[in-house]
């Protein structure tokens, strides 16, 4: 009798990089490539009035490993709306910096794993004047706060001195209210942003040096 080989499992983390995925669930997957007998990427697919595919697919994140693994990007609708619902208000471009992160990807840059850009409904954005008028929306709850409130956006990352912002769709806080955090806050993971301490201690220390040499120049 032939003796079975011993079954090897694997997560599926490990063999899809859209394992963080759970189904059922309303994030909509496009397709990147063309149809045969089309050969490259469909990136001049219209999302929205100003946002194509390809301005998501070129913003998402994986590892080397599963380059040949990625077929389309999974995005929530209601990020597509608020991308174009910021652009509206703007009224200049918008770049998509960041959209779908595979687990794998945010391990390997020292993350959870458990960001909400790999549950597909995420995104980071630059622009002109972008996060100003964002802070603006958020500290007057004006028309544009709850039009985006109203699609489920429950967080913002407001980060002026990188300028950018982070928009997800993760649940309300227990009071329906809103989470922000900017540059000198928490990240997204709820870590210390730490590349902003760094600079604050940075800036600390020379002033520290510099009013140290300062005292032993005019002392007697």
């Amino acid at each position: 009798m032939r003796k079975k080989l011993p079954v090897t499992t694997t997560t599926n983390s490990a063999i899809n990089p859209y394992g963080s995925i759970e189904e059922p669930t309303d994030v909509k997957k496009h397709y990147i490539h063309l149809k045969p007998p089309l050969d490259g990427y469909n990136d001049d697919k219209k999302l929205s009035t100003n946002f194509t595919l390809g301005e998501f697919r070129k913003a998402m994140y994986f590892t080397k490993e599963e380059k040949n693994l990625i077929t389309y990007v999974p995005i929530h609708p209601n990020i597509i709306q608020a991308c174009q619902i910021l652009r509206n208000a703007l009224g200049k471009p918008i770049k998509v910096n960041s959209s779908f992160r595979t687990v794998a990807h945010e391990l390997s840059q020292g993350r959870s794993g458990k960001g909400k850009h790999t549950l597909g409904i995420a995104v980071d954005l630059s622009g002109e004047g972008l996060v100003e008028l964002l802070r603006e929306a958020i500290e007057q709850k004006n028309d544009l706060y709850h039009s985006l409130r109203n699609l489920g956006v429950n967080a913002f990352g407001l980060y002026k001195y990188k300028n950018f912002v982070h928009l997800d769709l993760r649940p309300a806080e227990a009071d329906g209210s809103h989470i922000v955090w900017t540059d000198l806050d928490l990240d997204e993971d709820g870590k210390k942003n730490s590349s902003r301490v760094g600079i604050t201690l940075t800036i600390i220390g020379l002033v520290g040096l510099a009013v140290g040499a300062l005292i032993k120049k005019i002392r007697p």
